[in-house]
């Protein structure tokens, strides 16, 4: 009976140390933006939702290959302590310095696709299409 009582505590202090952060599903829409700064270009979401402390981060993955942007969102990072505040989830992705010219973006979140365009030139602009889960801010 000791040693299952001993090694349900070893199990139990192990598995609290080794967590760095806890995730969540997104559950909310996202919005996005694009902005150029210096000459990278970036990307930034955040979440329509509120949560209740600072410092949630949306987790990506990114693919930049010729005219093609694919984001796919995973999950959101809760942190272990933040101030009380209500502030959504957020993520910069920034794409490097991209040419000029006329990019096609997919976003992906939670195995919905949202389809757009992604314009750099003087100016940088994006647009998607209506109807999707990600929209723009």
């Amino acid at each position: 009976m000791k040693t299952i009582v001993y090694l349900a505590i070893l199990s139990f202090l192990f598995n609290a140390c080794n967590k760095d952060f806890k995730s969540q599903k997104i559950d909310s829409d996202l919005l996005v933006s694009a902005q150029k700064l210096n000459e990278d270009i970036s990307l930034n979401a955040e979440t329509e939702k509120s949560y209740p402390t600072a410092g949630y981060q949306i987790t990506f993955s990114e693919k930049v290959r010729k005219n093609e942007i694919y984001i796919e969102f995973k999950k959101v990072n809760v942190p272990k302590v933040g101030l009380t505040v209500l502030e959504p989830a957020t993520c910069s992705i920034n794409l490097g310095n991209l040419e000029n010219g006329e990019y096609n973006v997919t976003f992906e979140l939670d195995r919905k696709k949202t389809k757009g365009k992604l314009i750099v030139g003087p100016t940088t602009v994006l647009n998607l299409d209506a109807g999707g889960n990600v929209k723009l801010k």
